[in-house]
């Protein structure tokens, strides 16, 4: 089974014309990062090394509509028999694109009220001082 005719008719069961572009280019990236290995034998081993390359590489939100397009391909694949095992579920049962990373504990850094006020007072006009 060729990869490039596997993809063209998942895509084709996509109703929205830019979901259609999303997710191709997302799955091409996928083989692309596999060396167009077969469909039939990327395993979930695979797919979890893909996700930390897109994890040191892109940010959360691209990393994950990248692996629900990849999800969602081999979903189709698995449930139109055209793949015996769905590499993109873990043997927990849950879809690679659900797993989140561990994020960073980010904290809000505010200024001292005087220092605030200085900074207002610092402005020579009204616009400055609104900014």
């Amino acid at each position: 089974m060729e990869n490039m005719n596997v993809i063209e008719t998942y895509l084709n069961t996509l109703n929205s014309k830019n979901t259609k572009v999303t997710y191709n280019r997302a799955i091409l990236d996928m083989f692309e990062y596999l060396d167009n290995k077969n469909v039939q034998d990327i395993t979930n081993i695979d797919l979890q090394n893909y996700r930390s390359y897109l994890f040191d590489k892109f940010s959360d939100n691209t990393v994950q509509t990248k692996l629900r397009a990849v999800d969602s391909f081999f979903k189709f694949l698995f449930e139109n028999y055209m793949i015996k095992v769905n590499p993109s579920v873990g043997r927990d049962g849950k879809p690679l694109s659900l797993k989140k990373r561990i994020e960073k504990v980010r904290t809000k850094t505010y200024i001292p009220m005087e220092q605030s006020v200085k900074l207002i007072d610092y402005g020579k006009n009204s616009r400055d001082r609104a900014i």
